[in-house]
Parts: structure tokens; C-alpha cells; sequence
């Protein structure tokens, strides 16, 4: 809870794209908050951290993910 309440507190406009490169569909983009949750349900632990800070790379916000790893 505290991580994805600091992700949503930083990530601001680029969060569609860091939401892509967790290979989220275009019709679950309504909100990061659903966007998080979603994501958490379709992975185990281990890859759910893996995919969560590739998408920080991939959408250009490595201040995000150097500090929830």
C-alpha cells in the first residue's frame, strides 16, 4: 500500500504510458489506482515487481522506480 501510494502520488501525466508497459489493455486505462490493482491480480509476487519497474523505464521515470525498489 505504501509503494502504490507514493506511485500514485508521483507519477502524474506519464501513467498511461507506464501503464502500457505493464501491458495493461487500453480499456482498463480509467484510473492508476485501477490500473495498479488489475495488474497485481493477473501476476505472482516476483513478476508483479519485475513488470511494475520495467513500465517506470519504459515510460521514462526512474526517479519513481530507483525509489519503490
Amino acid at each position: 500500500e505504501k509503494a502504490y501510494a507514493f506511485i500514485v502520488s508521483e507519477i502524474g501525466h506519464s501513467w498511461k504510458n507506464f501503464a502500457r508497459g505493464l501491458g495493461v489493455r487500453e480499456g482498463h486505462l480509467d484510473r492508476i489506482d485501477e490500473v495498479l490493482r488489475y495488474h497485481e491480480e493477473g501476476c505472482d509476487g516476483r513478476e508483479w515487481k519485475i513488470k511494475l519497474l520495467e513500465a517506470f523505464r519504459i515510460c521514462r521515470r526512474n526517479d519513481i522506480r530507483v525509489e519503490v525498489q
